[in-house]
């Protein structure tokens, strides 16, 4: 009699950098956060999207990705995940005004969805609350994900997407070249 399979603990995360190498600074948060947890597993990584930015006027447009983990047996804790993502991002550059909300940044990495927890707290919100209004979230998941379904709302992402207010450009900017990478 085999033991059934172990269901996958699924982190999704949401990769956008507008300052340097872009898609070399996407690719290094990828690989450097896949480091930090052994027993990770890469399950699906969207396409390239390039996008203006979000929340703050700058001429430099961002590129984007999305990316699903199965984060293995012993799955880290969300606060566990935060620090690691802090550490990816300080470790390319990533500097967080205390004044200012949303700047242009080398590094960002959020916390989309976490295997169904919902938690509110000073440091992390999950799911994301800005995911529905985020059209350069929205694109991604929808490929790699589209009957993917938010933890609070229900809805799909593709639903969620036709839905969106944001008037935002986004669009298909590289195919997906991190299995190239080995992650």
């Amino acid at each position: 009699m085999g033991s059934e399979p172990r269901p996958p603990y699924l982190l999704y995360l949401g990769l956008g950098s507008n300052l340097g190498q872009r898609e070399t600074n996407l690719e290094e948060m990828a690989v450097s956060f896949h480091r930090s947890f052994a027993e990770s597993v890469l399950l699906k990584a969207s396409s390239v999207y390039e996008s203006e930015p979000w929340g703050f006027a700058c001429d430099t447009p961002f590129l984007n990705q999305v990316l699903i983990f199965d984060m293995g047996a012993c799955p880290p804790q969300p606060s566990e995940v935060l620090s690691k993502i802090a550490e990816v991002e300080h470790s390319l550059g990533r500097v967080r005004p205390s004044d200012v909300r949303y700047a242009p940044r080398t590094a960002d990495i959020d916390i989309l969805c976490y295997n169904g927890y919902v938690m509110h707290t000073p440091e992390l919100t999950i799911p994301h609350p800005q995911i529905p209004n985020r059209r350069f979230v929205l694109e991604p998941l929808v490929e790699i994900d589209p009957e993917g379904r938010h933890p609070m709302l229900g809805l799909t992402w593709k639903e969620l997407l036709a839905a969106c207010p944001d008037t935002g450009w986004v669009r298909l900017y590289a195919a997906n070249r991190l299995a190239t990478l080995g992650v």
